[in-house]
């Protein structure tokens, strides 16, 4: 594997195999290259989402709804906190090394300029996690739970997926994210065994995600990069260039995340037991799609290719369409067999969730992968932006107005996802209309 990247390096942006391989190796290579990158992205959602999946039925029948409950609030707790740490560098930073896969310098220092930004970020989160453990009156009895929690953030702090992506070598981390998530699965099953072992959830997640990263980082050092120090100018500029990515992948955790962190504050964990039990879902189905933009995008970035694109969006949606029909007819079934006889009163948020995905699977398309290939990356933050702020406010009257239950807070995730979809749909219809789609398909960068 290191002599195949070191040939890849030596042939260089100006040779004809650089050339080459820098434009996908033609319509046909690049078409191949986003399918393979594709399917590594896949398996690795299936990897991080479904094998930790596999424990629901295991967490919620040994822990019990309340403890579980406390599991899910601490899951979210440390689903935001790896948002704030990744501070949009997994959208910047791929961006800067899709955009000059051959440039090895420079690569290294963006992989340096990004961790120092990370390190800072990540000593920020944990203080802040700590001290609200310590001082809430709810999970104040759950304090060294929810600190442990910080563990899980440390190791996907690390995790170079944005390395991977930018240079659209998918396969790496696909093998050790499956055995670091495998790893997860046999701890917490051998060693939870009761209410009381909700700590070893937490520490088990926190090994695998740090043996994640370690690997990670050997792997790219393996592979002839390193991470070189660029100087603070360069550090801020790239803290500065991912700020605006942040603002829209923050706005996107306030109606993912902070719909399960909201309903821990505002109602009980047996509440959140049964959202969680409905959005885990959702995100599952989430996670199946959500590989494919992120395997477009940095193609989409080199290419433009605007036939690859509706090709994919075409296939997206039948498959989309199925799995709605599906969840409609055997939801409650799933529920059921998946969390137990008591979540089967979770249907009903199950359902709005359903009409949600409906709208994520274009959605995500039409986001990064397709503005951000017409050089319209704003609209597609805006849109989230806009998101974000109908969900802080939806959640704001559901607290005013003290009907905050799981079903709400899922009524509010569908009215932002709806929000989101429209500002793209609009977004890109400006863009046929300005003549900014023309270059799409075309090769002389006009676009960028």
């Amino acid at each position: 594997m290191g002599s195949r990247f070191a040939d890849e390096k030596e042939a260089g942006p100006d040779s004809k195999e650089g050339a080459r391989r820098a434009n996908g190796g033609g319509r046909h290579g690049g078409a191949s290259l986003f399918a393979r990158n594709a399917t590594f992205l896949l398996i690795l959602q299936l990897a991080s989402y479904v094998l930790p999946f596999l424990l629901i039925p295991y967490l919620t029948r040994v822990l019990g709804i309340e403890s579980y409950g406390v599991v899910a609030f601490g899951l979210a707790t440390a689903q935001i906190g790896s948002v704030l740490t990744d501070y949009g560098f997994n959208l910047s930073a791929t961006y800067q090394i899709a955009g000059r896969q051959t440039d090895v310098g420079h690569i290294n220092n963006v992989i340096g300029a990004v961790f120092a930004c990370k390190t800072a970020l990540l000593i920020a989160v944990c203080l802040a996690v700590v001290t609200f453990a310590l001082t809430n009156a709810t999970y104040h009895q759950h304090w060294l739970f929810l600190s442990l929690m910080c563990l899980p953030v440390v190791g996907q702090t690390y995790q170079p997926v944005w390395f991977f992506q930018g240079v659209e070598r998918m396969g790496a981390i696909t093998i050790y994210t499956v055995v670091a998530r495998s790893l997860f699965l046999v701890m917490v099953i051998f060693l939870v065994k009761g209410p009381s072992d909700i700590y070893i959830v937490a520490l088990s997640n926190g090994l695998s995600q740090i043996l994640a990263a370690l690997v990670g980082v050997t792997m790219f050092h393996r592979m002839g990069y390193r991470v070189t120090w660029p100087g603070t100018p360069a550090v801020m500029a790239a803290f500065r260039e991912s700020t605006r990515f942040f603002w829209s992948r923050a706005a996107v955790m306030i109606y993912t995340a902070g719909g399960s962190f909201f309903l821990g504050l505002a109602g009980t964990p047996v509440q959140l037991a049964h959202y969680s039990a409905a959005e885990q879902l959702y995100r599952g189905a989430q996670a199946l799609y959500s590989s494919i933009p992120q395997a477009l995008y940095p193609n989409m970035v080199r290419k433009r290719d605007l036939d690859l694109f509706f090709l994919v969006l075409k296939y997206v949606l039948g498959a989309c369409a199925i799995g709605i029909a599906f969840g409609l007819l055997c939801g409650k079934w799933v529920l059921m067999k998946v969390y137990g006889a008591e979540y089967a009163s979770s249907f009903p948020t199950l359902v709005v969730f359903i009409c949600a995905f409906g709208l994520v699977a274009p959605s995500l398309l039409l986001g990064y992968p397709f503005l951000g290939a017409i050089g319209r990356i704003q609209a597609a933050n805006t849109s989230v932006l806009w998101g974000g702020g109908l969900q802080i406010v939806s959640l704001a009257m559901l607290t005013f107005f003290k009907v905050a239950s799981p079903f709400t807070v899922a009524c509010s995730v569908f009215a932002t996802e709806l929000l989101v979809l429209v500002v793209r749909v609009i977004a890109a219809r400006q863009a046929r209309d300005d003549g900014a789609m023309r270059c799409l398909n075309a090769d002389d960068g006009a676009c960028a």
